[in-house]
């Protein structure tokens, strides 16, 4: 785990690499369906599929595939828990 780790963007997450989420970066329609499907500040979330062109990517959060737009995944803010 890395605690100092600065936050990035979901979209800018590599495939497989485990992430907490920090925050939702806007509060709107969009921010507020991806806090019903429950991605919510303090879950971890990793990408597992990338769509040839870039979008939609697919993220793994608890035991659930959820696929996002690159646009939506922007809007998260993620700590990658990477081991030391």
């Amino acid at each position: 785990m890395n605690p100092g780790a600065k936050p990035i963007q979901l979209s800018s997450l590599h495939p497989h690499i485990p992430a907490r989420i920090h925050q939702l970066t806007d509060q709107n329609p969009i921010s507020s369906r991806l806090a019903a499907l429950g991605l919510l500040p303090g879950s971890i979330v990793s990408i597992t599929h990338i769509a040839p062109l870039g979008d939609p990517i697919a993220i793994q959060i608890e035991k659930r595939q959820i696929a996002l737009r690159r646009s939506e995944a922007q809007l998260l803010l993620v700590q990658p828990q990477l081991d030391d």
